[in-house]
This record gives C-alpha cells, structure tokens and sequence, in this order.
C-alpha cells in the first residue's frame, strides 16, 4: 500500500498527509486531483484517522463514483463498500431525503424523482390526454402537468437538493446528525461545484 503514496508528487503528499479536516486542493485537468483524493481516503482509513462509516466523497457522475470505489478498494479489501459513503450529490440528498422525508411532509420513503425526460414524459402524456390543441387548452394543461407532479409528490433533481437544504436549515438535529457522523467530507472536482451543492 505504501506504493500508492510514493507515486505522488510533493503537493500531493501535503494534501493526503494534511492534518486538518478542512483542506482545499486546487489543480487544472489532468494534475491527478482524484489520486490525491483516493490517496487520502486510503490514508486515513489504513491510519485510523478516519472510519469508513465517517467518510464523505462527492462527485458528480457516476463514472467517477465507479472508478474512485475501483481505486480505493483496490488497495482496502477489508472494508465493505457498504461501510464507505461515495455518492454524487443528488444520490446522497436522495438517500438523506428517503430517510427524513416525513419531516418536510412528504411520504416516508416514497416519493418519484422525474429526471427531465421522466417530467417531458408526464407532460406529453397529459397532452395528448387533454388533446392539446388550442392557447387556453395549453394553460390549463400545463397547471394539470404540474398539479400532477405535485399530488404524486415527484421532484426533479434540483428539488433533491433544494429539499435536502431545507431538511438541514428547519431540522438542525438531522443536520447535526450528518455533521457528526461525516467528519471527513471530500468533493472531487470541487471547482464545478455550485452554491447549493
């Protein structure tokens, strides 16, 4: 496993080594930002500076989730990968709302999320109901589509993130439950990031 650490640079090094839990590594394409990142996770699960369970790691596709689980476990074959919390942002809100949704009033652990073609789907389906074909007929469908939505309780992916905001800004006791459980929280491609996320 040491041989992971030595294939990284000086600035690297620093990064995965960093005693505080609030670092920020900024580098252009290429420079290996998720090699530090998995060199990091390994590091401090294999020093016991972390658990599994106290792990974040954020990111946005799935290719990336997929291949920094390949890395890490690669080198821990003796953690779960159930134990460690590697999502991109809208999985990890949904697994956060699927547990607290009864709090902002939702159904517990049942409610949709319509991606875009999901909602166009709803949408022409209410359409071609209604035989859309007149101005005032558009109005009043397209209120249809989203009283639909709205009474099966669907959110769209923005609404995984908006919600989950929420959750933590109204129910501080849910909020602090993640703050103490994730302790280390780690973002890959921190820079693509927006102020919601």
């Amino acid at each position: 496993m040491e041989g992971i650490f030595e294939e990284l640079n000086q600035q690297q090094k620093q990064a995965v080594y960093e005693e505080s839990s609030r670092i920020c590594v900024i580098a252009g394409p290429g420079c290996g930002k998720t090699k530090t990142l998995v060199s990091r996770i390994i590091y401090l699960l294999s020093s016991q500076k972390a658990q599994p369970r106290n792990i974040l790691v954020l990111t946005f596709a799935k290719k990336a989730i997929k291949e920094i689980k390949k890395r890490v476990f690669s080198h821990l074959s003796d953690i779960s990968p159930r134990e460690l919390h590697i999502h991109n942002f809208h999985s990890f809100c949904f697994r956060i709302l699927n547990r607290h949704a009864h709090l902002l009033g939702f159904p517990e652990n049942k409610f949709p999320v319509y991606d875009r073609h999901e909602q166009e789907t709803v949408i022409r389906k209410l359409l071609y109901q209604e035989n859309y074909n007149t101005e005032k007929k558009e109005i009043n469908t397209i209120i249809s589509c989203i009283k639909y939505l709205k009474t099966n309780q669907a959110l769209d992916f923005n609404d995984l993130l908006l919600y989950t905001i929420k959750l933590f800004n109204y129910h501080s006791p849910v909020r602090e439950e993640y703050q103490r459980q994730f302790t280390h929280i780690l973002l890959d491609e921190f820079q693509d990031i927006n102020a919601i996320q």
